[in-house]
C-alpha cells in the first residue's frame, strides 16, 4: 500500500495520507510531510538527533493534525528534518513518540514551501482494510 498521495485542491495544496492502523497512519503522515517539503526519506539513516514528543488533543482527528504541526514546526523553525519515528503510546486523545531528526543537509533541498498544516474538512477515514485522511496545507 502505498503511504500517501497528491490530491488536487483548488487553491492551497492537499495531500491524502494511507495507513493500515492508525499508528502507521500517524507515521506516514509524518514521512509524507517530509517527503513533500524536503524530498527526505525516513529511512535514510545518518547521525541522528533523539527527541520525545508528547501531544494531547481533543479527539483523533485532532490529534493527527497538532502531530503534524509539531513535525512540520521542528523543520521549519528548528530545521531539523524527522527521520525516524517510534510510537510509545497512541489512543484518541495522545500521541507520545520518540523521533530521531537530523539538520537539513544539502541533499535536503526544500521543494515545497508549507506555511501551515490546517484543520480543513480533518476526518480519519476508515475502509475494510485501512484508513486514509486528507490534509489540507496553506502554502
Amino acid at each position: 500500500m502505498k503511504k500517501f498521495e497528491i490530491i488536487e485542491h483548488t487553491a492551497d495544496f492537499s495531500f491524502r495520507v494511507f495507513g493500515k492502523t492508525v499508528e502507521e497512519l500517524f507515521e506516514n503522515g509524518a514521512s509524507a510531510l517530509m517527503e513533500l517539503m524536503f524530498n527526505a526519506s525516513l529511512k535514510k539513516e545518518i547521525k541522528l538527533q533523539e527527541k520525545e514528543i508528547r501531544i494531547n488533543s481533543i479527539d483523533t482527528d485532532t490529534l493527527f493534525i497538532d502531530w503534524l504541526r509539531e513535525i512540520h514546526y521542528l523543520a521549519v523553525v528548528e530545521k531539523k528534518i524527522t527521520k525516524r519515528i517510534h510510537i510509545t503510546k497512541l489512543n484518541d486523545k495522545t500521541i507520545n513518540a520518540q523521533i530521531w531528526t537530523t539538520g537539513l543537509n544539502p541533499e535536503d533541498k526544500t521543494i515545497r514551501e508549507i506555511k501551515a498544516i490546517t484543520y480543513h474538512n480533518i476526518k480519519i477515514i476508515r475502509k475494510n482494510d485501512f484508513m486514509y485522511v486528507d490534509i489540507v496545507c496553506d502554502v
